[in-house]
């Protein structure tokens, strides 16, 4: 859900970014639940095909940022590939630090040259 709702206001907003979506206790080869499709529905964003799949190392190795439901998350993250804790967040502390952005989006994408 998390993955389309943010891919959704990527490609709304323009922003050049790549989404991928695992979990530390995922279901493996699910789809989405209809409660998370009504709640997707419910926010505003259109729920699209998905199928679940395990966080991995390598998937971690190829991520620049990684953002997490909960300390949990983070914490299985760092135990997975301890590196990958300089570049994981909760999805509340990426919106604290984050947060000046609002006031100034230019700060969070300027076109190349």
């Amino acid at each position: 859900m998390a993955e389309q709702m943010l891919i959704q206001k990527a490609e709304k907003n323009k922003l050049p970014i790549t989404v991928v979506s695992a979990g530390v206790m995922a279901m493996t080869g699910d789809p989405m639940t209809p409660q998370s499709a009504d709640a997707m529905t419910k926010r505003g964003f259109t729920p699209t095909k998905h199928i679940s799949q395990d966080l991995t190392p390598k998937l971690l190795e190829e991520a620049d940022l990684v953002l997490t439901a909960t300390l949990d998350h983070r914490g299985a993250i760092a135990r997975m590939l301890p590196k990958a804790s300089k570049y994981s967040l909760t999805i509340d502390e990426f919106a604290r630090l984050t947060s000046f952005l609002r006031a100034d989006p230019c700060l969070l994408y300027t076109s190349p040259s």
